[in-house]
Order: C-alpha cells, then sequence, then structure tokens
C-alpha cells in the first residue's frame, strides 16, 4: 500500500533546525553517537552503514558543522556559530533507482567526512524502517540441514532488499518517514520539558532566555500545525504507536515507563528503549496539536493494535486519561498488577 506524502516545507523547517539547534531539548548526535544510541535500541546498522546511508540521501542530517568550506549540492550554509565553525543544513533531494538499492553503495564515494554531521534522536524512525527492510526471515530449516546457511540467509537478505526497494513506493515511503522525523523534530521543543518535567538549555544562555526563545518557537509551531490535518495527524500516531508496538508488545509496560517519563527513560535501551522512543514522538505530537487546537486526541495506549472502547480507562481508573498527571489514575492502573504506587516517606 502506498504512502501519502504530507507536503511539508522540508527545506525551511531543516533550515529552522540547523539554525536554531540549541533551543533543541534531546539535543543533536554525531554519527558515532547516533550508532551507540541506534544499535543500542537495536538496530543492527554499523557506523559505517550510517554514514553510507546519508551519502545515499536515505538518511536526512539535522545539523552540519565545519571548519572548512563544504561543497556539496543541497548541503547550504547558513551561518558560523560563536566557535567560527560553519552552520549548514541537509537539503539534499532523494533520487529514484528504478533498479533497485542493492548496489547503491557502487557508485558513492569512499572518502573520509571531513565535517561533523548530527542527527536527533527521532531518526531513528527511518533506520527502523530501513532495518526491516533488510531483515529477511531465514526458516529454521536452512540452519539444520544446510552447513552453507549464513551464505544462504545473505542471499535471501539481499534478494529480499533487491525486491522491496524496487517497489515503486520505497522512495515514497523514505519521504514519508522522512516528513515524519521532521515534524516530531520539530515540534520536540515546544512538548518534550512540560512532558518530562526538565528544561534543558546552553551555557552561554539563562534560563529565561531558553524559555523567551521557546515562546518565539511555539509560535512558529501554531502556524505549521494549522496546515496539518487531524487525520494525517492520528494516521501518523497511530503508525508510530504501531510500529512501537512490533518492536516490543508489552503495551502496560510501556504506559508504566511512561509514569516515570524523565531522562531514566531515554536510557532504556534493547526494543523497549526503540518502543519507548517511538511513544514519546507519538506524544510530543498528540500534546502539540491538543494544545493548539484545545481539542483531546486518543491517548498513546489506546492506539496501535486492537480496539479500547471510549469509557473503558474511566471505569476503571476513574479517569479518561492516563498521561495527563492525574495521580489517583495512575495509581488505579498500578493497583491492577499489585504494585504499590502511593507515595513513600523515608527518613
Amino acid at each position: 500500500m502506498g504512502v501519502e506524502s504530507l507536503n511539508i516545507d522540508l527545506q525551511n523547517i531543516s533550515k529552522y533546525i540547523a539554525r536554531n539547534y540549541s533551543i533543541w531539548q534531546l539535543g543533536f548526535l554525531d554519527i558515532s553517537q547516533f550508532h551507540r544510541f541506534s544499535q543500542d535500541r537495536e538496530c543492527r546498522f554499523a557506523k559505517t552503514h550510517i554514514e553510507q546511508l546519508w551519502k545515499l540521501k536515505l538518511l536526512r542530517a539535522d545539523l552540519i558543522k565545519s571548519k572548512k568550506e563544504i561543497n556539496i549540492e543541497g548541503i547550504t550554509h547558513i551561518n558560523k556559530d560563536e566557535f567560527g565553525l560553519n552552520i549548514y543544513y541537509d537539503n539534499r533531494k532523494i533520487e529514484t533507482r528504478p533498479d533497485g538499492w542493492e548496489n547503491a553503495l557502487t557508485d558513492i564515494d569512499n572518502d573520509k567526512i571531513e565535517f561533523s554531521i548530527f542527527f536527533h534522536p527521532f531518526r531513528i524512525y527511518i533506520l527502523y524502517y530501513l532495518d526491516k527492510l533488510t531483515d529477511y526471515w531465514s526458516p529454521p530449516k536452512h540452519i539444520l540441514i544446510s552447513t552453507d546457511w549464513h551464505k544462504k540467509l545473505s542471499e535471501d537478505n539481499i534478494k529480499h532488499f533487491a525486491k522491496s526497494s524496487s517497489m515503486p513506493d520505497f522512495i515514497d515511503r523514505i519521504k514519508y518517514y522522512d516528513e515524519v522525523s521532521t515534524i516530531s523534530i520539530l515540534l520536540e521543543p515546544w512538548n518534550y520539558h512540560y512532558i518530562s518535567g526538565m528544561l534543558r538549555w546552553s551555557f552561554d544562555i539563562s534560563k529565561e532566555e531558553q524559555k523567551r526563545r521557546l515562546e518565539e518557537h511555539n509560535q512558529l509551531v501554531i502556524q505549521f500545525c494549522k496546515h496539518v490535518t487531524e487525520e494525517q495527524i492520528f494516521n501518523i500516531r497511530q503508525e508510530l504507536c504501531t510500529k512501537a508496538e512490533l518492536l516490543e508488545p508489552n503495551k502496560n509496560l510501556h504506559t508504566m515507563i511512561r509514569f516515570t517519563i524523565g531522562k531514566y527513560t531515554l536510557k532504556l535501551k534493547g526494543k523497549l528503549g526503540g518502543a519507548i522512543i517511538l511513544l514519546l514522538m507519538a506524544e510530543i505530537i498528540r500534546t502539540t496539536y491538543e494544545k493548539i487546537f484545545d481539542k483531546e486526541l486518543k491517548e498513546e495506549d489506546e492506539m496501535g493494535f486492537g480496539v479500547m472502547p471510549s469509557d473503558l480507562k474511566k471505569r476503571l481508573y476513574g479517569n479518561t486519561r492516563l498521561m495527563d498527571g492525574d495521580k489517583k489514575a495512575e495509581k488505579n492502573f498500578m493497583d491492577q498488577f499489585g504494585l504499590d504506587y502511593s507515595v513513600k516517606i523515608i527518613f
């Protein structure tokens, strides 16, 4: 099934993010950091793979810094930072390959990247999609009856990726996941500090100045969200929640972790850690939309697989919402698992 472009202004949004990167609460990771972050959450790409995906334009960088001038088409200069480094944004366009992408690496240079590339943690969403394309399940009989099963598995993976990447909607899907990641990144400064209870600012400005910059950012977000429909918001969040559940299917555990969201949540590793990142993206989109349009949307535990009756949480927990900080509803939720969620005083 094909996907529809969200038709967002990627060029200006990418430029804005790179120009104002210091207001982002989760920060930006260089290639080594992004590799560790994604590998810790069971994306199998090595550091060199991430570099290659970027060179192939399958992965967009959110920020580029360089001492020297960069002369690559689509890598556009913005200004210099306080240390004299050139700041660039990634505005390259992905190209169609009618024969698929299995030999695409033969068309790129193997030169070392001489500048610094940074990715927001939410770019892991694209890596999960690409990782799935290269993950072809091999029946146990290949291992049990074949002495060259490693070779067979590798061949199957290549054939599977070649077929998948030659499909007409491959580029459309890459663009779609890029757009969803970019939207989540754009909205992150608006709500992450409210969700987590933490506010981050750089060493050279005050807390008050960071709040002022965030307020300016929020005004831009309001204008942006007016061009995104409620149906698009629903579809984006539904897929994020479904992907999270496919990664790690224990939805009740996701909710428990959400009650403790903060700096420790982002340290979760494995598939659970990846699922929480995708759910965080969905929640940031939801809560931003709710604040702007003063309208309640389904919480993340109500999305993904299955259908939850609209009054179920009210009957079970005394509130239709679990993510709004109602401690009594949270306690009622935890009580069903025999977990003590009451206040503790330790002397």
